[in-house]
């Protein structure tokens, strides 16, 4: 399949290559135009894509393109970045009707099929990722929780839960906590751990976080950890969170962060997707407070930590890290400035930097 989808996307690819070569953009309509030829394909001809703009170190597109489609974008929303709207909506069809097939959930969502690669990733670190030093820590977990205004009564959603262990520190405080994952083994995992745990006010559904199927304004509070890096759309994630609130209450984030700087940021992602093929982009801290400002959340609560974890372990459980771990190790000692400021290596514990942003839905 991958490489007839490639054998597919390469003339067109070649094209848009070469428009962003001489100008520098390609517009969303011009994008719509060529993937509009392969309809059936378009979920995986936008990863081979991303791939090849990435190689041509050229715009990459996809991620809007996908960020659009899982929208359902409003009359108009693409008359600014050019091409015909009748065009790109009927691709937007084309997504819906080959590769959106409805599924059996709560509310009147509808959850897409999976991404492969963050899918694949997860159910090989299902376990590992359940079990992890990390996940425990106090900076990601305790101390998070503690920041939020939880209490008895109330309904929260855990935003790709993975295995749930948000989910469950948070349940002795509210009435009940939904947990929502795109992996199977994820929610697998995370019902497991439940029952193993006897913590009965805890359910684990399968969704996607950038469509949740949930009725508006149906949560006390909405929370994610550690998963807006692998989503290539992280403000839909947080417009859902802000959705499925009610006004007054509060969505939250943890998430490792990268650097304002270009080059650091860059070096930083490269060495996370070749250690986890599923990763697409951290934050820098701008960029997570400017996602839920394009939300319309206001914003109550901020942190910018150091947090250490295991260099072994964190290079063990990514399914890329064992294979490319003496390239991850070069790339480490060639560190642009400002790159061990985000990530770097000593004593054998690997030092990121954790964004905490805490908001409140107004209206």
């Amino acid at each position: 399949m991958k490489g007839r989808v490639a054998s597919l996307v390469d003339p067109l690819t070649a094209k848009l290559v070469a428009v962003a070569r001489r100008r520098g953009v390609v517009t969303y309509g011009e994008l719509a135009e060529e993937l509009g030829t392969i309809p059936r394909v378009v979920p995986q001809a936008l990863k081979v894509i991303q791939d090849r703009c990435r190689q041509e170190h050229v715009p990459d597109l996809t991620a809007v393109v996908v960020a659009k489609a899982t929208a359902r974008p409003s009359p108009g929303f693409f008359a600014p970045y050019g091409g015909d709207e009748d065009r790109w909506r009927g691709l937007l069809d084309a997504v819906h009707a080959h590769r959106w097939p409805d599924w059996p959930c709560e509310g009147d969502r509808s959850l897409p099929d999976a991404p492969s690669p963050v899918v694949a990733e997860f159910t090989h670190q299902a376990q590992a990722f359940a079990v992890a030093p990390v996940m425990h820590a106090a900076v990601a977990l305790a101390d998070f929780l503690a920041l939020l205004p939880a209490a008895g009564g109330q309904r929260w959603c855990d935003v790709a839960c993975g295995p749930g262990i948000l989910a469950r520190a948070l349940a002795p405080r509210v009435a009940e906590v939904v947990g929502v994952d795109l992996t199977p083994a994820m929610v697998d995992t995370a019902r497991a751990e439940a029952r193993r745990e006897a913590v009965a006010n805890v359910r684990f559904l399968q969704g996607d976080a950038t469509a949740l199927p949930f009725a508006d304004g149906a949560f006390d509070g909405a929370m994610t950890r550690f998963s807006l890096h692998h989503i290539p759309a992280p403000g839909r994630v947080v417009a859902e969170m802000a959705r499925v609130v009610r006004p007054g209450c509060t969505v939250a984030v943890v998430d490792h962060l990268t650097s304002a700087n270009g080059a650091a940021a860059a070096w930083h992602q490269e060495i996370e997707r070749l250690r986890d093929p599923s990763h697409w982009a951290s934050l820098a801290p701008d960029a997570l407070r400017g996602i839920g400002d394009a939300a319309g959340l206001t914003l109550v609560a901020e942190r910018t930590l150091p947090f250490d974890l295991d260099w072994e372990e964190w290079i063990g459980r990514g399914s890329g890290g064992p294979g490319n771990r003496a390239l991850i190790e070069r790339l480490l000692a060639a560190a642009p400035p400002g790159g061990d400021e985000v990530f770097a290596l000593r004593g054998g514990r690997l030092w990121l930097r954790l964004g905490v942003a805490v908001w409140r839905r107004d209206a």
